[in-house]
Protein backbone atom coordinates (compact mmCIF):
# COMPACT_ATOMS: atom_id res chain seq x y z
CA UNK A 1 0.00 0.00 0.00
CA UNK A 2 1.59 3.32 -1.00
CA UNK A 3 2.64 5.66 1.38
CA UNK A 4 -0.09 8.80 0.52
CA UNK A 5 -2.29 5.96 1.38
CA UNK A 6 -1.21 3.76 4.16
CA UNK A 7 -0.31 6.35 6.25
CA UNK A 8 -3.90 7.93 6.94
CA UNK A 9 -5.31 3.93 7.21
CA UNK A 10 -2.88 3.48 9.95
CA UNK A 11 -3.73 6.59 12.22
CA UNK A 12 -7.63 6.39 11.35
CA UNK A 13 -7.38 2.55 12.34
CA UNK A 14 -5.14 3.33 15.80
CA UNK A 15 -7.28 6.27 16.58
CA UNK A 16 -10.55 3.64 16.36
CA UNK A 17 -9.11 1.23 18.15
CA UNK A 18 -7.94 3.35 21.23
CA UNK A 19 -11.57 5.08 20.84
CA UNK A 20 -13.32 1.94 21.03
CA UNK A 21 -11.38 1.19 24.02
CA UNK A 22 -12.05 4.67 25.96
CA UNK A 23 -15.44 4.21 24.82
CA UNK A 24 -15.51 0.78 26.00
CA UNK A 25 -14.62 1.83 29.75
CA UNK A 26 -17.23 4.71 29.14
CA UNK A 27 -19.68 3.01 28.69
CA UNK A 28 -19.20 0.58 31.84
CA UNK A 29 -18.65 3.89 33.49
CA UNK A 30 -21.98 5.58 32.91
CA UNK A 31 -24.01 2.20 33.24
CA UNK A 32 -25.78 2.47 29.60
CA UNK A 33 -27.45 -0.21 28.90
CA UNK A 34 -25.52 -1.57 25.59
CA UNK A 35 -28.80 -2.83 24.32
CA UNK A 36 -30.12 1.03 24.00
CA UNK A 37 -27.49 2.49 22.60
CA UNK A 38 -22.96 1.18 22.53
CA UNK A 39 -21.05 3.85 22.79
CA UNK A 40 -18.58 1.97 20.62
CA UNK A 41 -20.22 2.69 17.52
CA UNK A 42 -18.82 6.20 17.85
CA UNK A 43 -15.35 5.18 17.95
CA UNK A 44 -15.22 4.73 14.14
CA UNK A 45 -16.51 8.46 13.68
CA UNK A 46 -14.04 9.61 16.09
CA UNK A 47 -10.72 7.85 14.37
CA UNK A 48 -11.98 9.63 11.18
CA UNK A 49 -12.24 13.22 12.87
CA UNK A 50 -8.69 12.49 14.25
CA UNK A 51 -7.04 11.47 10.69
CA UNK A 52 -8.39 14.36 9.04
CA UNK A 53 -7.36 16.10 12.14
CA UNK A 54 -3.64 14.83 11.58
CA UNK A 55 -3.54 15.02 7.77
CA UNK A 56 -6.12 17.20 6.77
CA UNK A 57 -5.02 18.25 3.19
CA UNK A 58 -3.34 14.51 2.65
CA UNK A 59 -6.82 12.85 3.10
CA UNK A 60 -8.89 15.07 1.81
CA UNK A 61 -7.29 14.75 -1.41
CA UNK A 62 -8.05 10.90 -1.63
CA UNK A 63 -11.57 11.50 -0.49
CA UNK A 64 -14.17 11.55 -3.74
CA UNK A 65 -15.80 14.40 -4.50
CA UNK A 66 -19.84 14.70 -3.86
CA UNK A 67 -22.43 13.36 -6.23
CA UNK A 68 -25.63 15.47 -7.58
CA UNK A 69 -28.56 15.26 -5.52
CA UNK A 70 -30.43 13.71 -7.89
CA UNK A 71 -28.07 10.77 -7.74
CA UNK A 72 -27.73 10.98 -4.10
CA UNK A 73 -31.47 10.75 -4.21
CA UNK A 74 -31.44 7.99 -6.11
CA UNK A 75 -29.23 5.66 -4.29
CA UNK A 76 -30.90 6.22 -1.37
CA UNK A 77 -34.27 4.81 -2.32
CA UNK A 78 -31.82 1.86 -3.58
CA UNK A 79 -30.95 1.73 0.07
CA UNK A 80 -34.22 1.78 1.02
CA UNK A 81 -35.13 -0.76 -1.17
CA UNK A 82 -32.63 -2.76 -0.28
CA UNK A 83 -33.28 -2.34 3.34
CA UNK A 84 -36.76 -4.08 2.70
CA UNK A 85 -35.24 -7.16 0.91
CA UNK A 86 -33.05 -7.68 4.18
CA UNK A 87 -35.53 -7.51 6.26
CA UNK A 88 -37.91 -10.06 4.21
CA UNK A 89 -35.08 -12.50 3.89
CA UNK A 90 -33.93 -12.12 7.19
CA UNK A 91 -37.40 -13.60 8.29
CA UNK A 92 -37.54 -16.07 5.52
CA UNK A 93 -34.02 -17.39 6.67
CA UNK A 94 -35.24 -16.98 10.63
CA UNK A 95 -38.19 -19.29 10.01
CA UNK A 96 -36.39 -21.77 8.15
CA UNK A 97 -33.75 -22.00 11.40
CA UNK A 98 -36.47 -21.83 13.85
CA UNK A 99 -34.63 -18.64 15.59
CA UNK A 100 -35.33 -15.79 16.30
CA UNK A 101 -37.83 -13.95 19.02
CA UNK A 102 -40.27 -11.65 17.24
CA UNK A 103 -40.22 -8.41 19.83
CA UNK A 104 -41.65 -5.93 17.57
CA UNK A 105 -41.70 -2.42 18.52
CA UNK A 106 -41.53 -3.46 22.52
CA UNK A 107 -39.93 -0.85 24.72
CA UNK A 108 -36.08 -1.73 25.01
CA UNK A 109 -34.35 -1.82 28.99
CA UNK A 110 -37.45 0.60 29.71
CA UNK A 111 -36.86 3.00 26.64
CA UNK A 112 -39.96 3.92 24.16
CA UNK A 113 -38.87 2.15 21.00
CA UNK A 114 -39.05 5.35 19.10
CA UNK A 115 -35.78 6.86 21.30
CA UNK A 116 -34.25 3.44 20.83
CA UNK A 117 -34.95 3.52 17.11
CA UNK A 118 -33.66 7.28 17.41
CA UNK A 119 -30.42 6.31 19.13
CA UNK A 120 -29.49 3.26 16.89
CA UNK A 121 -29.77 5.92 13.73
CA UNK A 122 -26.94 8.03 15.59
CA UNK A 123 -24.85 4.91 16.44
CA UNK A 124 -25.14 3.57 12.67
CA UNK A 125 -24.23 6.75 11.54
CA UNK A 126 -21.65 7.02 13.38
CA UNK A 127 -19.89 4.20 12.47
CA UNK A 128 -20.39 4.51 8.80
CA UNK A 129 -19.06 8.04 8.90
CA UNK A 130 -15.65 5.80 9.55
CA UNK A 131 -16.29 2.73 7.64
CA UNK A 132 -18.24 3.52 4.52
CA UNK A 133 -17.30 7.22 4.52
CA UNK A 134 -13.18 7.40 5.23
CA UNK A 135 -11.66 3.86 5.38
CA UNK A 136 -13.67 2.27 2.13
CA UNK A 137 -12.35 5.40 -0.22
CA UNK A 138 -8.78 5.30 1.08
CA UNK A 139 -9.08 1.30 -0.05
CA UNK A 140 -10.43 2.34 -3.23
CA UNK A 141 -7.57 4.74 -3.93
CA UNK A 142 -5.53 1.01 -4.29
CA UNK A 143 -8.30 -1.35 -4.88
CA UNK A 144 -11.16 -2.39 -7.20
CA UNK A 145 -14.47 -1.31 -5.68
CA UNK A 146 -15.23 -4.62 -4.90
CA UNK A 147 -12.32 -5.04 -2.86
CA UNK A 148 -12.69 -1.69 -1.38
CA UNK A 149 -15.61 -3.13 0.00
CA UNK A 150 -14.61 -6.87 1.41
CA UNK A 151 -11.24 -4.92 3.00
CA UNK A 152 -13.42 -2.66 4.34
CA UNK A 153 -15.65 -5.57 5.71
CA UNK A 154 -13.04 -7.71 7.10
CA UNK A 155 -11.89 -4.98 9.51
CA UNK A 156 -15.40 -4.15 10.31
CA UNK A 157 -15.99 -7.43 11.32
CA UNK A 158 -12.78 -8.06 13.12
CA UNK A 159 -13.50 -4.64 15.07
CA UNK A 160 -16.52 -6.80 16.57
CA UNK A 161 -15.33 -10.39 16.67
CA UNK A 162 -12.88 -8.83 19.64
CA UNK A 163 -16.63 -9.67 21.83
CA UNK A 164 -17.27 -13.28 20.72
CA UNK A 165 -15.70 -16.48 22.10
CA UNK A 166 -16.56 -19.16 19.76
CA UNK A 167 -14.39 -19.46 16.76
CA UNK A 168 -17.21 -20.76 14.54
CA UNK A 169 -19.37 -17.92 15.61
CA UNK A 170 -16.35 -15.38 14.99
CA UNK A 171 -16.26 -16.80 11.52
CA UNK A 172 -19.79 -16.71 10.78
CA UNK A 173 -19.81 -12.64 11.55
CA UNK A 174 -17.18 -11.79 9.94
CA UNK A 175 -18.87 -13.57 6.83
CA UNK A 176 -21.77 -11.43 7.54
CA UNK A 177 -20.14 -8.06 8.07
CA UNK A 178 -18.11 -8.63 4.62
CA UNK A 179 -21.55 -9.77 2.74
CA UNK A 180 -23.06 -6.79 4.34
CA UNK A 181 -20.14 -4.60 3.88
CA UNK A 182 -20.29 -5.23 -0.16
CA UNK A 183 -24.03 -4.27 0.25
CA UNK A 184 -23.33 -0.71 1.90
CA UNK A 185 -20.06 0.02 0.25
CA UNK A 186 -21.54 -1.18 -3.34
CA UNK A 187 -24.68 1.07 -2.67
CA UNK A 188 -22.95 4.09 -1.13
CA UNK A 189 -21.63 6.91 -3.26
CA UNK A 190 -20.22 10.50 -3.57
CA UNK A 191 -18.40 12.56 -0.90
CA UNK A 192 -17.85 11.02 2.70
CA UNK A 193 -20.78 12.42 4.21
CA UNK A 194 -23.23 11.26 1.55
CA UNK A 195 -21.61 7.38 1.79
CA UNK A 196 -22.16 8.05 5.44
CA UNK A 197 -26.03 8.94 5.07
CA UNK A 198 -26.49 6.13 2.42
CA UNK A 199 -24.66 3.53 4.24
CA UNK A 200 -26.31 4.51 7.87
CA UNK A 201 -29.56 4.63 6.61
CA UNK A 202 -29.20 0.70 5.91
CA UNK A 203 -26.93 -0.10 8.41
CA UNK A 204 -29.72 1.13 10.90
CA UNK A 205 -32.61 -0.52 9.25
CA UNK A 206 -30.70 -3.58 8.98
CA UNK A 207 -29.82 -3.29 13.18
CA UNK A 208 -33.76 -2.74 13.39
CA UNK A 209 -34.73 -5.57 11.84
CA UNK A 210 -32.64 -7.72 13.65
CA UNK A 211 -34.15 -6.69 16.93
CA UNK A 212 -37.46 -6.47 15.87
CA UNK A 213 -37.62 -10.10 14.22
CA UNK A 214 -34.75 -11.86 16.58
CA UNK A 215 -34.81 -9.81 19.96
CA UNK A 216 -32.47 -10.95 22.64
CA UNK A 217 -31.43 -14.11 20.00
CA UNK A 218 -29.37 -11.49 18.54
CA UNK A 219 -25.60 -12.67 18.60
CA UNK A 220 -26.83 -16.59 18.60
CA UNK A 221 -25.33 -18.93 15.63
CA UNK A 222 -28.74 -19.39 14.24
CA UNK A 223 -29.61 -15.67 13.86
CA UNK A 224 -25.99 -14.52 12.70
CA UNK A 225 -26.05 -17.44 10.15
CA UNK A 226 -29.89 -15.65 8.80
CA UNK A 227 -27.88 -12.77 8.84
CA UNK A 228 -25.48 -13.83 6.82
CA UNK A 229 -28.14 -15.34 4.34
CA UNK A 230 -30.12 -12.59 4.44
CA UNK A 231 -27.10 -10.02 3.71
CA UNK A 232 -25.55 -11.96 1.07
CA UNK A 233 -28.62 -12.60 -0.73
CA UNK A 234 -29.58 -8.83 -0.53
CA UNK A 235 -25.87 -7.77 -2.01
CA UNK A 236 -26.57 -10.56 -5.01
CA UNK A 237 -29.82 -8.73 -5.80
CA UNK A 238 -28.13 -4.91 -5.71
CA UNK A 239 -25.68 -5.76 -7.63
CA UNK A 240 -27.71 -7.97 -10.20
CA UNK A 241 -30.18 -4.85 -10.51
CA UNK A 242 -27.22 -2.40 -10.87
CA UNK A 243 -25.38 -4.40 -13.58
CA UNK A 244 -28.79 -4.59 -15.02
CA UNK A 245 -29.28 -0.79 -14.55
CA UNK A 246 -26.01 -0.16 -16.13
CA UNK A 247 -26.18 -2.10 -19.59
CA UNK A 248 -29.61 -0.67 -19.95
CA UNK A 249 -28.40 3.14 -20.06
CA UNK A 250 -25.45 2.02 -22.07
CA UNK A 251 -27.54 0.35 -24.45
CA UNK A 252 -29.90 3.60 -24.49
CA UNK A 253 -27.09 5.52 -25.36
CA UNK A 254 -26.09 3.85 -28.14
CA UNK A 255 -29.33 3.76 -29.71
CA UNK A 256 -29.25 7.61 -29.66
CA UNK A 257 -26.19 7.67 -31.77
Amino acid sequence: MPARIARPVIVFLGATALSSLALLGAQALLGIDGRVLALVQFAPAIGALIALAVGRRELGALLPHAVPHRRLGAHMLLALGASAVYAALLAGALLAVAAGNLVGTDPVAGVPFALFALLQLFGALGEEIGWRGVLQPLFEARLARVWACVATGLVWGFWHVQFLTDPLLAALFIASAVALSILLGWVSRGSWWQRAAIAGTIHWLVNLALHVLAGDAVGTMSVTLASAVAATGTAVAVLVLLRFASRRSTGLRRLRR
